[in-house]
């Protein structure tokens, strides 16, 4: 094989086991979400986010599920099961 050849092959693979870990963390059923959001205990080691790696699944917060927490006389779209996790007078709103 000419090296030239052999050197593409190389490359080729190296991006292709590149590309596949890539998106490693939602490939698994997790999210990537800042780290203020994720409590320690489901941050998983998964590669493919600038964030973290979060299993959202266990994570029961407003901010975890994408959410954001308003005064309760806001118009939005509601989570009502988060509004616990946002504080007196709020809810939490998912904005689309």
């Amino acid at each position: 094989m000419a090296p030239t050849a052999v050197l593409l092959l190389l490359v080729s693979t190296f991006l292709l086991l590149e590309f596949s870990q890539a998106n490693e963390c939602v490939a698994a059923g997790y999210g990537c979400v800042p780290a203020r959001v994720c409590p320690r205990q489901h941050i998983k080691k998964k590669s493919g986010c600038s964030t973290v790696c979060c299993d959202l699944a266990n994570v029961k917060t407003c901010a975890a599920r994408g959410g954001e927490c308003s005064p309760a006389q806001t118009r939005c779209l509601e989570a009502p099961e988060l509004a616990a996790t946002c504080g007196p007078r709020q809810k939490c709103c998912i904005y689309v």
